[in-house]
């Protein structure tokens, strides 16, 4: 049996499938009963808690202890969990969308407003973000829910190679001042296959150069209605960003 990834929580360890994209989680049943019968197209785990994104619809799925999922009508591409939050990367524009995973609701949070991202990582209280359009890292903390750049080298979003024909969705622009070897660019990846297969190819999706016409579409994310962020400003201070939880700080978003 072959795995395409493999996530550890707290106590338990989950892998994908590569043909059937089902989770396996051994000396973890509790979690896997909780993907049962469902394909998986990115798997995430983080304290008592596995969240995967459904192959089908790009809706997320959750198993574990005290999980909250956010609202169905979300499409995601891309999760990262922390201790007691969760952060979502919605199709089509890749904005950080985050909830909390201590509390009786899912209300959501936009630490980073109008910033696309590549991926998202989370650890303990912490999420990062690689940025689309410049590869710089942003962090945001539980305590200090506006994101701030970390001082940071740019970072590498892939491979350089030197022939682009590889570039099935398109290549990163001025993707060459990363690479070593003059002519060389880094290819753009895609969550899914470009080629359209199966039900998951249902929408039209052309993020990143991408373009799988087909007939339905899931529904765009809905507009917010509460954002918990401040502008950029000069006369803003930064939130704290490695601040540690503390007994007695500022409840989280939506408790």
């Amino acid at each position: 049996m072959a795995f395409a990834s493999l996530v550890s929580g707290d106590d338990f360890t989950c892998a994908m499938e590569t043909n059937t994209s089902a989770v396996r989680c051994p000396r973890g049943g509790a979690v896997e009963a909780g993907f049962l019968n469902t394909s998986i197209s990115t798997l995430t785990a983080g304290g008592s808690r596995a969240y995967g994104v459904r192959k089908n619809d790009g809706g997320v799925r959750c198993s574990g202890g005290g999980v909250l999922a956010p609202r169905e009508d979300l499409y995601m591409d891309g999760l990262a969990i922390g201790d007691s939050h969760a952060c979502g990367l919605p199709r089509p524009n890749h904005t950080a969308t985050c909830w909390s995973l201590g509390c009786d609701t899912t209300t959501l949070y936009y630490p980073a407003v109008s910033t696309t991202f590549e991926l998202l990582v989370a650890g303990g209280n912490l999420t990062c973000g690689l940025v689309s359009t410049n590869f710089s890292l942003l962090c945001w903390s539980m305590d200090g829910l506006m994101a701030a750049e970390v001082n940071l080298p740019s970072i590498l979003p892939g491979v350089c190679v030197s022939d682009n024909s590889s570039c099935k969705c398109g290549l990163f622009p001025d993707s060459g001042r990363f690479c070593k070897v003059s002519g060389d660019i880094i290819c753009k990846v895609s969550p899914h296959p470009c080629a359209g297969r199966g039900e998951e190819r249902r929408w039209r999706w052309t993020l990143r150069r991408c373009s799988i016409d087909q007939s339905t579409k899931p529904p765009p994310p809905p507009t917010p209605s509460r954002v918990l962020h401040r502008p950029r400003g000069d006369t803003l201070p930064r939130p704290p960003l490695f601040a540690a939880s503390v007994p007695g700080r500022a409840p989280l978003p939506g408790c």
